[in-house]
């Protein structure tokens, strides 16, 4: 039988010892688990962006740490961290999701070698609505990073994304289920395994980029009669002046952070204004909970930017192939 191990904090702004600490001892202790268990197979579902920057083509294998020892990495990073934020600096990640995912990847592989239990990574990338299964379409009850994204745009909740013209690099989510299963289930293989869930590089081309898929949104809100077409069109004109990443920050403080900000300060006088009055405050905390929630998520546009407007397009080997 097999262990799979797919839960962790998806995070990209978790200071690096809680990246560490909830990605790599977590995963480590359900390596362990399936040694207790006496299982064959240990599948740890990780992140195809393990590869720090894009580049030609980016294959199934562990990702070179240029000279960083792992576990070296790893303790230094539960302890004091400089060092392994310096060398997470040098080997270019651009979160500590990303970097944990890679050391994680080793010390797991390390885990299993001495236990001889056999191990199977899989790496989706962007993972985005169903291909088929259950049905076309279907994001499940949390919406993914792209799904996400468009909805946070379609409330009203940002409204600006920098986007690449470079092809997005998403999956459908029934895919990376495919590939999971067939890592559990699929022939015996001693040793490591790596399947990298993404859209294989020739077939990239095959997925819109994420200006697109903002375009095809603005376009549909408008069709509906969700948006008025002066908004759509000031919204669009914003997505093709962020395609310089000094115009995009200096709009995303404009446009996403100051409305958000000045939302919270709002609804929290709002709030404190009917409590000192003894009115009836439901309808202020709602609002400032939302408002709080949005002022959150405010980070999401500049975090998305190594992914959505990378400079050179995410192309991966893989043995994956749209149906």
């Amino acid at each position: 039988h097999a262990v799979v191990h797919c839960a962790g904090d998806v995070s990209f702004n978790q200071p690096l010892q809680r990246a560490m600490v909830s990605l790599i001892s977590a995963s480590l202790q359900a390596s362990q688990l399936s040694t207790r268990w006496k299982s064959r197979r240990f599948v740890l579902v990780s992140t195809a962006f393990v590869h720090a920057v894009p580049g030609t083509l980016l294959e199934e294998k562990l990702v070179d740490l240029r000279g960083f020892d792992p576990m070296e990495l790893y303790r230094d990073a539960v302890a004091d961290g400089r060092w392994a934020a310096k060398a997470m600096r040098e080997l270019g990640f651009p979160n500590t999701y990303t970097f944990a995912k890679a050391v994680g990847e080793h010390l797991v592989e390390r885990s299993c070698v001495a236990a001889k239990v056999d191990l199977h990574i899989v790496r989706p990338s962007i993972v985005g609505p169903a291909w088929a299964t259950p049905y076309a379409g279907w994001s499940g009850d949390r919406p993914s990073t792209v799904v996400g994204g468009a909805a946070l745009l379609a409330g009203r909740g940002m409204r600006v994304f920098r986007a690449s013209p470079h092809p997005c690099p998403l999956v459908p989510v029934d895919m990376v289920a495919e590939a999971t299963i067939d890592a559990v289930a699929g022939p015996q293989k001693a040793g490591l395994s790596i399947t990298q869930a993404t859209m294989d590089s020739s077939e990239a081309e095959k997925m819109p980029s994420w200006h697109l898929i903002q375009e095809i949104l603005f376009q549909t809100l408008a069709l509906r009669g969700d948006m008025p077409l002066p908004e759509v069109g000031l919204l669009l004109r914003l997505l093709r002046w962020a395609d310089t990443e000094k115009v995009f920050r200096v709009l995303h403080l404009a446009v996403n952070v100051a409305p958000n900000c000045l939302a919270v300060a709002l609804t929290a006088f709002g709030l404190r204004v009917a409590s000192s009055l003894g009115l009836d405050s439901r309808r202020w905390e709602e609002r400032h909970k939302t408002a709080s929630s949005l002022h959150r998520l405010s980070r999401l546009p500049v975090q998305y930017l190594p992914f959505t407007s990378s400079p050179r397009a995410w192309r991966f080997s893989s043995g994956r192939r749209l149906p």
